[in-house]
């Protein structure tokens, strides 16, 4: 169909690295139309005291930092062409809950 695309592997929380591959996917490709932020982790599963916050840190870090760092390293090519769009990919999970079976947790009736 005449379109060019391309998929890299990278460290969406490292922003100097998603500036370099935004800048080598430019200098082959040319400006980038379309992206879609698709990185995500789920790593602090499980009960909630038994979480830890290196893990909850690093879940932001991907989930929300790394799709920042990608919107903002392709935004100014967009803006120049005036024409981009951003996609972000999420999960079911952001609309379902988990049941809690802990035993100071009970459900609210009626």
């Amino acid at each position: 169909m005449g379109s060019k695309s391309c998929a890299m592997k990278l460290d969406v929380t490292d922003e100097e690295e998603v500036k370099r591959v935004i800048q080598a996917v430019e200098d082959q490709l040319g400006p980038i139309d379309i992206l879609v932020n698709n990185a995500a982790v789920m790593d602090n599963m499980g009960k909630f005291e038994e979480q830890k916050l290196e893990r909850w840190e690093r879940d932001l870090k991907v989930n929300l930092t790394g799709a920042y760092n990608c919107s903002k390293a392709v935004w100014p090519g967009m803006v120049r062409k005036g024409w981009g769009r951003i996609i972000n990919i999420s999960s079911v999970a952001a609309l379902m809950g988990l049941r809690c079976s802990h035993p100071m947790v009970r459900p609210r009736l009626g």
